[in-house]
């Protein structure tokens, strides 16, 4: 019975120290006692981790008790409460703006562990403050940085630079015929500069009847002025025998001492006058939309209304100089603007055998230097230049526009009757462009244009003739070729020279509502007084063109002249005058003892006229080393070959036809 009850204890007891612990919902996660120990609730009981306290030798009999205790309030549905870990900080990792920090905790009693996390702290910020901007330099706005990570939270913007705020100080006033000079300083950095302003002399308005051009006796080659100054209201007469050019706008008129100075001072939409004749010692510009008029008249006028040069009134008349302006040898005129050489052009009347290229006063640059027309730029040589040794160079995208001279006209119903129906050429035969007297080099992408100018019906017509441009001229240049013209002034022939790839091709102008051009006659006519001559390239001709007697076409060495198509050369003999006499009863229609227009095939050179529609008509002379080929057969002797609608009416002449039309 002993062993039996003693066994029960033992077994008891055994329950007792491992009953299973209960959950207590008592405390709340974070409360803390008074000796401000960490407290945590939810946590199973710990034994003795309670209310109690146990402390020293007896703690295990005292917890014995405490679970009997326990094991009764079990048994009549009594739980203990006030169930507590009590937890100290062992460990802290701090957190930051950054990263969560945590805390490390352990149970004083049981030793049970447990970590507190730690939310993210805010940013430390540095401030950096404002710079306020000076007249130079850039300001800056406030900003601020963390001091920890680094992270910029205000970025710092900055302030544009306020600029100097100069007040003027005149030191001495400006007035038409004295410099004026001040001196700026800012009111805020102290900054200083000074400016002097150039006298523009006396300004004129834009009035003729207040302005007067007028020459005498006594000032003979000076200007004479009068009118009323626009800025001191002095009333100017003088002559301008120490201003020799002006600028002119829509307001005003200010002289300078000459050509150079005026065009210095000009700007976009201004007119440079040359006002009485002078020179160009020094480099000068024409800048974009600045003009440079050398004028015709003493009205110092440039293009008329129509856009043209003035027209001359009366059937009479002979080209007078007017104005010179000498460009020095060694000097370059830059032509980025416009260059105007005006001259009164035309005649009035109709079926006049006059010229009708300049007939009146003209202006003209006597040219021992160099004229270089830009991009964009225009040269009109309605005057002339003339030929003292200088060059000329028209570049890619630049314009050159040249008087478009025709002598002998037959105009109105002559020209629809007899030539265009009866003859079936170009009815203007004696034609030139000479004004530029000068070297003339124009480059691929340039134009060179005839200024034609005819009076019929009581009134003018005008038309722009292309000669040389990309499309729709005379002449047309690939990429790199180039033109160069000269004017053979001791034989009176303008002589043509083609570099590189071109082509003969077609152009028109319309005269009165009527084109004339390469398409509307079978052949245009080149007059006896030109000479073409063709180096290396190829030369294609697309159309017939009909050389007058007197005209002379070369094939030198490495150029090869390609027909084709309805294309072809005919080189007119002595004969035409009598074909021209037949059908217009005129004398002197056509200067008569000019030689046989030839065709001139040198050693090296060649002639590709394979086309069925291709023609060469008249003289021509092939050199031993050329090669003339026609059909696929090449020949090497002259050849003829007679147009549909002609017949052979004679010959003078080994080589030489006479041509008359069926």
């Amino acid at each position: 019975m002993k062993r039996f009850a003693h066994a029960v204890l033992v077994l008891l007891f055994a329950v007792l120290v491992f009953l299973p612990i209960e959950q207590s919902n008592a405390l709340v996660l974070g409360d803390t006692l008074p000796d401000g120990i960490v407290v945590e609730s939810d946590s199973p009981y710990c034994g003795c981790c309670h209310e109690h306290q146990h402390e020293g030798n007896m703690q295990w009999f005292l917890c014995l008790f405490c679970r009997i205790v326990h094991l009764f309030d079990r048994s009549v549905g009594v739980f203990e409460q006030n169930i507590v870990h009590k937890y100290a900080v062992v460990q802290t990792q701090d957190a930051s703006c950054v990263a969560e920090g945590k805390q490390d905790l352990v149970c004083l009693i049981c030793g049970k562990k447990e970590t507190v996390v730690l939310e993210k702290t805010e940013h430390i910020p540095v401030i950096f403050d404002a710079v306020a901007p000076t007249c130079t330099s850039d300001g800056l706005t406030q900003g601020s940085q963390c001091d920890f990570c680094g992270e910029i939270l205000i970025k710092q913007e900055s302030v544009p630079a306020t600029g100097h705020s100069y007040e003027e100080q005149v030191i001495e006033a400006l007035t038409c015929l004295q410099d004026g000079h001040s001196v700026f300083t800012c009111s805020v950095c102290s900054d200083s500069y000074s400016e002097t302003y150039r006298s523009t002399g006396h300004c004129a308005p834009v009035d003729a009847a207040i302005i007067g051009y007028a020459y005498d006796d006594e000032h003979a080659g000076e200007l004479y002025v009068s009118f009323t100054c626009l800025q001191c209201h002095t009333v100017i007469e003088q002559t301008s025998s120490d201003k020799k050019a002006f600028v002119r706008n829509n307001s005003s008129i200010v002289f300078y001492q000459n050509t150079s100075e005026a065009l210095v001072h000009s700007k976009s939409g201004d007119t440079v006058v040359v006002a009485v004749d002078d020179s160009l010692f020094e480099n000068a510009t024409v800048p974009q939309g600045v003009t440079l008029l050398i004028p015709c008249d003493n009205r110092m006028s440039g293009y008329a209304e129509n856009g043209y040069p003035p027209d001359n009134p009366t059937a009479e008349g002979d080209a007078v100089l007017y104005r010179t302006l000498t460009i020095a040898d060694g000097v370059t005129l830059t032509v980025k603007g416009t260059v105007l050489i005006n001259a009164v052009t035309g005649r009035v009347g109709s079926a006049s055998y006059l010229p009708y290229g300049n007939t009146g006063n003209y202006g003209r640059i006597n040219l021992a230097g160099n004229i270089i027309v830009e991009n964009g730029g225009v040269l009109d040589c309605s005057g002339y230049v003339s030929d003292a040794g200088g060059n000329v160079r028209v570049k890619s995208g630049a314009t050159m526009y040249e008087t478009y001279a025709i002598a002998k006209w037959r105009g109105g119903s002559a020209v629809v009757s007899h030539f265009a129906l009866d003859m079936n050429i170009m009815p203007i035969y004696e034609w030139s462009m000479n004004n530029m007297q000068a070297s003339l080099r124009v480059e691929s992408g340039a134009t060179l244009c005839g200024s034609a100018k005819m009076h019929a019906n009581d009134q003018y017509y005008y038309a722009r003739y292309l000669q040389i441009a990309p499309t729709n001229a005379l002449f047309r240049l690939t990429d790199g070729a180039y033109v160069i013209r000269e004017i053979d002034a001791v034989n009176n022939r303008e002589v043509y020279s083609f570099y590189g790839d071109t082509s003969f091709a077609k152009s028109e102008m319309n005269i009165a509502g009527t084109k004339i051009g390469t398409d509307q006659v079978n052949f245009y006519t080149f007059d006896g007084d030109m000479t073409f001559n063709f180096y290396e390239g190829e030369h294609k001709i697309t159309k017939s063109f009909a050389f007058l007697p007197g005209a002379q076409v070369n094939i030198f060495n490495g150029a090869t002249l390609k027909f084709s198509g309805f294309a072809g050369f005919a080189m007119f003999d002595q004969g035409f005058y009598e074909i021209d006499q037949e059908i217009i009863s005129e004398p002197h229609r056509y200067t008569t003892g000019r030689p046989n227009a030839v065709l001139h095939v040198y050693s090296g050179g060649t002639i590709n006229a394979n086309g069925n529609k291709s023609e060469l008509m008249g003289a021509m002379i092939v050199e031993e080393g050329a090669v003339v080929n026609t059909n696929d057969t090449t020949v090497t002797q002259q050849v003829f070959r007679i147009p549909k609608g002609w017949h052979v009416n004679g010959s003078i002449g080994e080589y030489t036809l006479l041509l008359k039309r069926e």
